[in-house]
């Protein structure tokens, strides 16, 4: 009989990475960590995860740059059917705004933590009716680490 906690594991498990199942857990964790990380840009981050991969040996390694490629491709598609959303479905000022945030979460220097106080003082700086406009019409702002872009 499994525990509950035994079964939590395996699921989570289940969705990590092919690159991450089979990292040893100390690995895992490391890789966890640089992953969690908000202080550091995320070029800087994503750096040291190539390098953790590069790491591992050839078998990590080549699955992670799949994985990177795969997740790049996403984020790509994402950012272009929230173009298209945005022009569509967002007034002229709302679009600016928007824009600006968008040239934010472009930036790799920019560590996520500045990222967010960035954003949300470019939200504070607006009024409430394209606030509420932006949230109505684009409830998703974007990936705000650039890693792990929403399910399209």
């Amino acid at each position: 009989m499994m525990t509950i906690q035994k079964e939590a594991q395996i699921a989570e498990h289940d969705h990590l990475p092919e690159f991450l199942k089979i990292a040893t857990i100390p690995e895992r964790q490391k890789f966890l960590q640089l992953e969690a990380e908000t202080d550091r840009s995320k070029l800087s981050i994503r750096k040291d995860k190539q390098n953790w991969a590069d790491r591992q040996g050839k078998i990590i390694s080549d699955l992670y740059k799949k994985f990177e490629e795969s997740l790049q491709q996403k984020e790509q598609q994402f950012r272009i059917e929230r173009q298209r959303i945005a022009q569509t479905k967002l007034s002229r000022n709302a679009q600016d705004v928007d824009s600006r945030i968008q040239d934010l979460l472009k930036n790799p220097d920019i560590a996520e933590r500045t990222l967010i106080l960035q954003i949300e003082r470019i939200l504070s700086g607006t009024t409430d009716n394209i606030r509420q406009e932006l949230q109505r019409q684009m409830p998703v702002i974007g990936p705000l680490d650039g890693n792990l872009p929403p399910t399209l």
